[in-house]
């Protein structure tokens, strides 16, 4: 009889454990859209990137001015929510709609692609430097 309750006891203990040990583990959490700042300047030379700081990793990006620059959006790190990978074709400023397809959120960039001079040092008549 003693061997009955404990058994009866042990076994409902288990069943308990098992019941709120199993849980909804596959929910994934939503984050909100977001950037650094809303105003970027580039260099029109090379590739560049914007990181996105906030987000789910399913965008939509729209350029104004698609004669300015090409985006492509990076997914490729595990990490983090992606980044932007601006190409740029000429001299100019545009505005980029960058949409969130999981939670519906657009936020608003403008990216300004200038040109890049070089450093110019004055000329010197220090003995060192003949």
């Amino acid at each position: 009889m003693k061997t009955k309750h404990l058994l009866g006891a042990l076994l409902s203990f288990l069943y308990t454990i098992i019941f709120f040990s199993c849980g909804n583990n596959d929910e994934k959490k939503i984050y909100s859209l977001s950037f650094e700042k809303e105003y970027y300047e580039r260099p029109l030379l090379g590739t560049t990137n914007i990181t996105i700081t906030g987000g789910n990793r399913d965008y939509t990006v729209t350029v104004e001015k698609t004669d300015i620059l090409n985006i492509d959006v990076d997914l490729s790190s595990s990490i983090g929510m992606g980044s932007l990978r601006i190409t740029p074709k000429k001299k100019g400023e545009t505005k980029v709609k960058v949409k969130d397809n999981i939670t519906n959120r657009t936020v608003d960039l403008r990216i300004k692609l200038r040109q890049l001079f070089g450093i110019r040092y004055k000329k010197s008549n220090h003995p060192a430097l003949y």
